[in-house]
């Protein structure tokens, strides 16, 4: 078979800019500054598979784990600063780095880190698991059951109660400790939200001044 391509012959434009759309979309998602809203996120996490459910809590608590950690910086970044920082070849690039990086620095608290680091290691094996992943499984209910207390809020549920529910509200917890900056402060702020009888256990987000 002949071939007929050349080096003069025009290549597709596989290494040009993406078009509008696409920089669009890019945005839309890498948009961190401004974190999601407690409905948006009680309405996601309501309606997903349990495989789905774990993939959006860990990426909704490394975006708040990522805005903690802007709380710190000596400046406040605009969003190309912010991409830049967090760039993925960075030392603030992946969820694990941010973590530790935190956790080091004593911007979490070490239960932080620990349940952090079990709800990433369950994102691991959804992500790239060929098989179904669900709270039924022990493999997965035994790995989700460490975050409960002792180390975590709430109750490890017993035997045929409602996992998933439950991881439901300890990353909403979790949330919240990364948004206000202590477990203690983000317990305070669920606990008031209950008490208060709002029907979402998750006080308006916090933005950034």
């Amino acid at each position: 078979m002949t071939d007929t391509t050349s080096k003069d012959t025009p290549r597709l434009a596989l290494f040009k800019d993406p078009p509008s759309s696409i920089k669009t979309l890019r945005k839309s998602y890498k948009d961190i500054m401004k974190l999601t809203e407690k409905q948006d996120l009680q309405g996601e996490l309501a309606g997903e598979s349990h495989r789905a459910s774990i993939i959006l809590m860990a990426a909704l608590l490394d975006d708040a784990l990522s805005f903690q950690i802007m709380q710190h910086f000596c400046f406040r970044p605009e969003q190309d600063e912010y991409e830049y920082v967090f760039r993925f070849e960075g030392p603030l690039g992946t969820f694990s780095a941010r973590m530790e990086i935190a956790c080091v620095f004593g911007f979490i608290e070490d239960a932080t880190y620990q349940q952090l680091n079990i709800i990433r290691e369950m994102r691991n094996a959804c992500a790239h698991s060929k098989h179904a992943m669900v709270f039924s499984d022990p493999i997965l209910a035994n790995v989700a059951k460490r975050l409960f207390h002792p180390l975590g809020f709430i109750p490890q549920p017993e035997a045929g109660e409602d996992i998933k529910g439950a991881f439901l509200i300890e990353g909403i917890l979790l949330f919240n400790t990364l948004l206000y900056g202590s477990r203690a402060a983000g317990k305070a702020v669920v606990i008031e939200g209950l008490h208060s009888a709002a029907k979402s256990p998750l006080p308006d987000t916090p933005q950034q001044q």
